[in-house]
């Protein structure tokens, strides 16, 4: 396998009669991996053998140099993952935090597509939600320890 393949980040995208299917390999420190996203109904395939395969059956005909890549793959770094929607307003998700001082936000907490690029885009959005779940809590500045807020440190 040529090195430079290793090192950039292949997107691509199989097209089917019935609904796309992204399959991307990502550069890690060891040996490279495969990622299937698709968005169809059946059951869950967890064969590492069958993943490959079905991998490599999405990009039959594609270039050689990809093929080659794919083929060098170990089916061990075969992952699949469905594509999900992701909820877009307070009220529509289930709470980001049980009752503790820990809350998920942005991709850590909302699933998506790896093809879109939307983790920033959806940090923001929960950033507001966030803001807008914070402020009844702060109110006017004062705290509920009794003391005023602090004003630039």
């Amino acid at each position: 396998m040529q090195e430079p393949l290793r090192r950039h980040h292949l997107r691509l995208a199989a097209r089917r009669p019935r609904a796309p299917h992204p399959c991307c390999t990502t550069p890690r420190p060891s040996p490279l991996a495969i990622s299937l996203s698709e968005f169809r109904p059946g059951p869950k395939i967890t064969d590492p053998a069958a993943l490959k395969s079905e991998a490599l059956d999405l990009v039959r005909g594609w270039p050689s140099d990809l093929l080659a890549v794919m083929q060098s793959t170990p089916e061990g770094a075969v992952v699949r993952t469905p594509l999900v929607d992701r909820w877009l307003w307070l009220g529509q998700a289930p709470s980001a935090s049980r009752g503790g001082c820990v809350v998920l936000a942005g991709d850590a907490w909302q699933p998506m597509t790896p093809n879109l690029g939307q983790g920033a885009c959806c940090a923001l959005e929960d950033a507001v939600v966030l803001a807008s779940r914070l402020a009844p809590a702060v109110g006017h500045g004062s705290s509920r320890h009794g003391g005023s807020p602090r004003r630039g440190s």
